[in-house]
């Protein structure tokens, strides 16, 4: 039996967004699978998505976002668990997104666009101004379908759905890497169960400032 198969059978429907631990263990298992394969982001696109990825989430002195594979988390967190538009919503995001690098960089191809060209299109983006972020968003929203929320339509203007894009990468990367195993383990404060139950204390004091891996 496949994944996707069995995360039918534990009740898991196309619309489940919650991370419970049986899901949560099967999209680690992806990143740590040297045989992993891309069901959802084209292969040809796998290292472009990488370095977009490791410009959000940069090696520190923690993992950066390639060295975790968190791409995996998220091309089987698309496979597993959402539907069909919101796959089609990513890669026409991805489509728009690479688009408009070529054309605000003047290259012929993704391969000649410099890492930070790359960084200052992200940056565009995810740190635009509230007017520029209102007018991307009013634009997107005019194309989604009210109830759910998806792409309706494939006549969507290529930057809001560049912004649509980046701004989902960027989601889904922080929460890839906030539920990692190494990450929860090794970087985050950690404590296996039972651990202890210490009520209103200062969380400077006790971590550091860190959220508490769950």
């Amino acid at each position: 039996m496949n994944r996707r198969e069995l995360l039918k059978n534990l009740g898991y429907t196309v619309g489940a967004t919650a991370l419970t631990p049986t899901l949560l263990s099967t999209l680690q298992s992806c990143t740590q699978d040297p045989s992993w394969q891309p069901a959802i982001f084209p292969k040809n696109k796998i290292g472009f998505v990488n370095t977009l990825l490791d410009i959000i989430l940069p090696k520190t002195d923690t993992p950066s976002a390639s060295e975790l594979n968190l791409i995996a988390f998220i091309d089987t967190y698309y496979d597993l668990v959402l539907s069909k538009m919101d796959q089609d919503r990513l890669l026409m995001g991805l489509d728009a997104f690479e688009n408009m690098c070529l054309k605000e960089t003047s290259k012929s191809s993704l391969a000649a666009v410099a890492t930070d060209e790359l960084e200052a299109q992200l940056s565009k983006y995810l740190r635009g101004s509230k007017e520029k972020t209102d007018q991307w968003n009013a634009a997107l929203y005019r194309y989604l379908d009210a109830e759910n929320k998806n792409i309706a339509t494939n006549d969507v203007p290529e930057v809001p759905l560049a912004y649509d894009f980046a701004q989902t990468l960027r989601n889904r990367a922080v929460q890839a890497y906030k539920t990692n195993e190494f990450i929860g383990e090794e970087v985050r404060p950690y404590a296996s169960i039972p651990g202890q139950q210490k009520g209103c204390v200062d969380l400077q004091e006790t971590t550091g400032g860190k959220s508490w891996s769950l």
